[in-house]
């Protein structure tokens, strides 16, 4: 395992925030060929990297819950490094609520337009 700091943590935080907002700017890409019809081609590009991003994710909050963990058994976390946290957590629940928000539109718009998808 890495270096177990809340400096650490915050990073990951950061990371996984940044991943977050490279996914909400694809999901508006992939919007706007499907509102469009333009660059339909570059749809699957899209949806590859959308994959890609998701794995990120996924490995980046697992270091994240095995950090947050290690430091919580150490008590290594001072309430300025939990104040800090919540920020970080809270600035990361509206990044994921937006990019929900966009998946859902673009679903919405899909089934308006008859092409049947499934939501993973």
């Amino acid at each position: 395992m890495e270096d177990v700091s809340s400096q650490v943590l915050l990073k990951r935080y950061a990371a996984l925030l940044k991943l977050y907002e490279k996914l909400e700017e694809i999901s508006q890409e992939v919007f706007h060929v499907i509102k469009t019809g333009e660059h339909v081609g570059e749809l699957t590009i899209r949806l590859k990297e959308n994959a890609v991003i998701a794995n990120q994710i996924s490995e980046e909050s697992q270091a994240i819950v095995s950090i947050k963990k290690a430091l919580a058994e150490k008590k290594l976390l001072t309430e300025r490094d939990k104040s800090l946290v919540r920020e970080s957590e809270e600035h990361l629940t509206h990044a994921v609520n937006r990019v929900v928000e966009q998946e859902n539109k673009s679903r919405e718009l899909m089934k308006k337009q008859g092409v049947k998808i499934s939501r993973k």
